[in-house]
């Protein structure tokens, strides 16, 4: 796959998004105050030669200010995403870990994972790398994430370029419900979904299934792709402690 540039994403072919204003509490947390080294610190643990300049040194403060400052609740939510995103279980988020875990996805789907749609979910993924992880100049490390780092990438990702993070979220949730849609009606069947988190997200069915009432508010038996959108989107942005859709992943 050639690398993508920083582009626009592509629209989705749905209206439905969710914005949520970030109004969290103050302080710095642990994750947050490890995102803060600087000096010789932070050139060995980037793995850089080059010390970060106090620009740079600048920029990183102000992101883990804003990682810090945000609902606790997110944070939480951030974290299981790690989890979920750390294919190889080595402790850092990498992009080869998110096209691992599509790859994944997509071998339980209708297409396979040499389908056409698995080659546009991959390229949208290496797309969302790009514009929210190697863009900024306040990465430390835009190879890997440790989950502090990821934390403050996905603090930053909604606080400040929401609209394309939004669009992001759109883009990919609207190609892994298609892939997932094998007969192409527009809803997701439970045993399927359910078969679905197990296969690719290593979930228990416990997990799926407490992911699954979390997508679903209408017909307990199946989910339209406005729902699961909604679900996906307020997991990533929302900030209201009794919203099923917290559990989208299962746990916290």
């Amino acid at each position: 796959m050639s690398e993508l540039q920083d582009e626009e994403p592509a629209e989705s072919s749905s209206e439905v998004t969710r914005r949520s204003v970030l109004r969290g509490t103050a302080g710095l947390t642990v994750g947050a105050a490890a995102f803060l080294v600087s000096g010789p610190e932070a050139t060995a643990a980037s793995g850089s030669d080059i010390a970060p300049t106090p620009a740079e040194v600048a920029s990183q403060l102000a992101a883990a200010k804003i990682a810090a400052d945000q609902n606790p609740l997110l944070r939480h939510k951030q974290l299981r995403a790690f989890e979920l995103l750390d294919v190889d279980g080595d402790g850092f988020v990498t992009k080869a870990d998110t096209v691992s875990l599509a790859r994944r996805f997509a071998a339980f789907t209708e297409g396979g994972v040499d389908g056409p749609m698995t080659g546009q979910l991959i390229a949208a993924i290496g797309q969302m790398w790009n514009a929210l992880v190697a863009k900024p100049k306040w990465v430390p490390d835009t190879g890997r994430l440790s989950p502090q780092d990821f934390v403050v990438v996905m603090a930053n990702s909604v606080a400040v370029t929401p609209d394309k993070t939004l669009q992001y979220i759109g883009l990919i949730t609207n190609l892994t419900f298609t892939m997932a849609d094998a007969d192409g009606d527009g809803v997701l069947q439970r045993e399927d979904a359910i078969r679905l988190g197990m296969a690719a997200a290593n979930e228990t069915r416990e997990e799926a299934e407490t992911g699954w009432k979390a997508l679903v508010t209408a017909d307990p038996e199946r989910a339209t792709y406005a729902e699961v959108l909604l679900a996906v989107t307020d997991f990533v942005t929302g900030v209201n402690p009794a919203s099923p859709s917290n559990l989208a992943l299962g746990r916290l």
